[in-house]
């Protein structure tokens, strides 16, 4: 039987108000531009740009668009990934997620990427509980160390928690390991300084933590699947 993927679209929906559910699949739904309204379990909000709703498997869910309106959509089999503990369907998202929305829509993936694109939306959702306290705990002990070698156990202190832990609960919250989650946090923190500040790539590639630009540009370029020569010219 073949594995399902994950799978990112760029949708627009409807005036017409539908209601249906997905089994085995979770859906995210990013607003980027426009409105739309949705209710999921009787939780009703409007998903616009700046905020996700979280549509679990088999849950019911309707929605409705009153105007132009385009969303991204990441759809993931629920064995892919482990159930958030929240309260609300509906949450905000940070300032790096907005970033990588624009960015996932000007640049939009072939389905071979759609898997690495979505562990990099899911690294950015405010997930509650335990897990996510540690990432919360994480991002905020590497901010400022970017350019700095950090190991697993420097990460793992930043925690206060073993190495196997961070590893253990960092795969169950976001599939990732340490230096995979160490590797995005550098790429967020550069296509910022590229997209939103006029230093040279020389700086930017040292602040996140390369020894020299060629080993930035194609660590770069495989994780965005362009250049930061060519996201700066597009900006």
């Amino acid at each position: 039987m073949a594995v399902q993927l994950p799978s990112l679209h760029l949708r627009r929906y409807s005036a017409e108000t539908i209601s249906h559910s997905h089994q085995g699949l979770w859906q995210f739904v990013f607003g980027y531009h426009g409105q739309l309204e949705l209710n999921v379990e009787g939780q009703q909000s409007t998903v616009s740009f700046g905020n996700v709703v979280m549509i679990p498997p088999d849950a019911k869910h309707s929605f409705f668009a009153s105007g132009e309106n385009q969303q991204l959509v990441l759809e993931l089999p629920s064995a892919l990934f482990n159930q958030l503990h929240s309260d609300s369907f509906w949450q905000p998202l940070p300032d790096s997620a907005l970033a990588l929305i624009k960015w996932l829509h000007d640049y939009p993936q072939s389905p071979a990427n759609h898997a690495d694109a979505a562990r990099l939306l899911l690294a950015q959702l405010p997930q509650a509980g335990s897990s996510s306290t540690l990432i919360v705990k994480l991002r905020q002990g590497l901010v400022g160390r970017l350019h700095e070698k950090v190991t697993v156990m420097d990460m793992a202190d930043i925690c206060a928690v073993s190495a196997s832990t961070l590893r253990r609960k960092l795969f169950i919250a976001i599939g990732m390991s340490p230096m995979a989650y160490l590797k995005t946090c550098r790429m967020e923190f550069a296509y910022n300084l590229l997209a939103y500040s006029d230093r040279a790539l020389a700086d930017i590639a040292f602040l996140s933590g390369y020894a020299s630009q060629s080993a930035f540009t194609f660590a770069f370029s495989q994780h965005y699947g362009c250049t930061p020569a060519m996201l700066r010219k597009a900006k």
